[in-house]
């Protein structure tokens, strides 16, 4: 089972990071429109990605920073 939802996770992530080399995606933080709002998303994706880091025993920065990136829209420079 846990190795199921490994390869779930991992062709997910994967297959985005694909899909936004050759499509600008862009980010989803336009629409969030509040602070509240984007701070309550925020949430729910750090307790996400405390569970994905932790099934994979690793410490998260390979999976905060496409989040950061396409959900929020922050520039990698």
């Amino acid at each position: 089972m846990f190795k199921k939802v490994l390869l779930i996770l991992l062709i997910i992530r994967g297959s985005l990071l694909i899909i936004e080399s050759f499509i600008n995606l862009g980010s989803v933080g336009v629409i969030f429109g509040s602070l509240y709002v984007e701070f309550v998303v925020a949430v729910i994706l750090g307790v996400i990605i405390g569970i994905i880091s932790s099934l994979l025993g690793v410490a998260g920065g390979e999976v905060i920073i496409p989040i950061l990136i396409l959900v929020f829209g922050i520039d990698v420079n």
